[in-house]
Parts: C-alpha cells; structure tokens; sequence
C-alpha cells in the first residue's frame, strides 16, 4: 500500500530547531527516518542520548490522537505526548515529540517466537475492551474533543454503495451476487453489527500493536480513531494474515481473544462475534477495490478473504 499523505522530508537543521524548542537542555545528535506509515512522517529524534518519537501529522489530519493518548492513559498501556506544537513556526505542519517505545510490532514478536503466546493475545482484547467501553450514540469521525464530525453510514449502506461503484466491477459475479443476497435477506446479522457504537482505534492492526521486552504489550498510531460499529476493530484486527502468521491464529486464539475481551468489555461478545466481525470488515476491504485498475494480487487477497466471512453465514 502506498502513503495516503505525501511525507514531510525533514533535515537536520529543522530537527535542532524543534529540539531546542522541546526542551533546550537536550543536545540534538541525530534524525533517522521510520520508513512505516501511511498517514504521518516518523522520525527517531535522538538528543541527550535519549530516542524520541518525532511525528509530523498531514494536514488534513484532526488530531485525535494525542487526545486518545491523553484519555487512554491509565488505562492501557500508549506512549506519552512530551510536546505538541501546530504553531507552523517551525514546520507546516503540527508535530508531536513522543515517548520512543523500544519493542517489536505483533508480527514481528509472532515470527520471531513462532507462536502466538496466550499471554499476548489476552492483553490485547483486554486493552481493546477498555479503550471500546467508552460509546456513542452513532459511528461517526470524531474531532480532537470526541465530538461528532461526521456521520459514517451503516456498513450494509457501505457495502452496496460500494458493490454498485469501482469495488463490485472487481469481484467474481457469483461473490457479488452472493453478498447482494445476504444483504437482501440477513438483516439481523446487520443489525447486530450496528447494535453497539464504541470509540474504536480505527486501525487495529499487528503493525500498531508493539511488544516491549518485557512481553508488554503497547497500543499505537491512534490518528484514525473514531466511532464505530462494537465489532470494526474487531473484524480488521483478524483480518487474513500472511501465510507464516496466519498459521499461528487458531481456534485457541479465537477462543483466548474472547474471554479475555469479554472479561473486560461493556458489551459481551455473542457466540457468532468472529462471523459478524468478518462481516463488518467487509466495507473496509473492499474499499481496497474502489479504483480502476487494482492489481491482482488484491483481487485474488480480498476475494478470498469474503469468502472466508461468507463461509460462515
């Protein structure tokens, strides 16, 4: 996947200056770019021999993160905002200096151990369950005071807008007509899909779950949070995998995930919550496919994986 916002490319004379602005008693030493991300430009800010998270947020980016970061504290376990300037003074756009947070993302930890350690999955459905027990009354973009924004619709609506545009060109006849048919006929699994709106991280994926070296495990990247439907982080974070992962996620992880998630959940999981998750992640995938031309690979990639949610109904 390619960047949704064009990277900030910083020098090092622009790191001094926002060094010295954070905090003059630190000598600036070095600025190393982190190569991940789709929405914000990462930097590893070293100065008085400490690394810093240096993050420059896109402008059109509301920045509900740090206000996650500010209201999740406490709670689970994130990094902390030292510094937060949208002066423009220095840079055009607002920036952040965070806690640097040495630890390996959840794929990464995964293919190192080869497993997926029962005390790994249960910390994080407990942190998704805490950060999803604050709700609303609608699954909406939020503003950096979680305020309502603007309204996101239904995934039912998601997914026929999305079948009727660019997406539904791309998929097999026989799989279009089959989620049209579900559509049509399976409103309940739809309505229970909509039956709860919680704040959701918005992107909970491995690569914004960290592991430090003591087996902790860290929640990042909070720039897409908003309110959604109880089961969106859900459906993303069980999203298929790559093979020499994938082959890691059982029936026992499924069933650790939900009883850790429940032990700390507002709302409990019912017994189809991994159907109706895959279900509601549909809108996301194929949102992938609302192009002209998308390579292969991700026809091939998303047509399965709406297999595999349609295999369950």
């Amino acid at each position: 996947m390619g960047r949704l916002y064009k990277l900030f490319e910083m020098d090092e004379y622009l790191a001094e200056r926002i060094c010295m602005v954070f905090d003059p008693s630190l000598a600036y030493e070095s600025l190393t770019p982190i190569q991940k991300g789709m929405s914000t430009s990462n930097y590893v800010l070293k100065a008085g021999g400490k690394n810093f998270l240096l993050k420059l947020y896109s402008s059109g980016i509301d920045n509900i993160e740090l206000s996650m970061y500010s209201f999740l504290s406490g709670k689970i376990s994130v990094p902390r905002v030292l510094f937060y300037d949208s002066s423009g003074n220095i840079v055009p756009c607002p920036y952040a200096i965070i806690s640097f947070l040495n630890g390996t993302t959840l794929d990464e930890y995964i293919k190192k151990h080869g497993c997926y350690p029962t005390r790994i999955i249960t910390q994080i459905a407990e942190g998704l369950a805490r950060i999803h027990y604050s709700t609303f009354d609608r699954a909406a973009l939020l503003n950096c005071n979680f305020n309502y924004k603007k309204d996101v619709p239904p995934v039912s609506v998601q997914i026929r807008k999305l079948l009727n545009d660019k997406a539904g060109k791309h998929l097999p006849d026989g799989q279009k007509e089959r989620l049209i048919d579900l559509l049509d006929k399976r409103d309940d699994l739809f309505t229970e899909i909509e039956r709860h709106y919680v704040l959701s991280h918005g992107d909970f994926t491995y690569g914004n779950i960290l592991v430090d070296e003591n087996d902790r495990v860290w929640f990042i990247d909070f720039e897409n949070a908003l309110s959604a439907g109880w089961l969106h982080d859900i459906g993303k974070f069980f999203r298929r995998k790559d093979d020499d992962i994938q082959k890691y996620i059982n029936q026992d992880v499924f069933r650790y995930f939900a009883e850790a998630y429940n032990s700390k959940a507002k709302y409990q999981l019912p017994d189809n919550w991994l159907l109706l998750a895959r279900l509601a992640d549909i809108p996301g995938i194929l949102f992938f496919l609302n192009e002209d031309n998308p390579t292969r690979e991700w026809i091939d990639d998303i047509v399965t994986d709406i297999d595999t949610a349609l295999s369950g109904v």
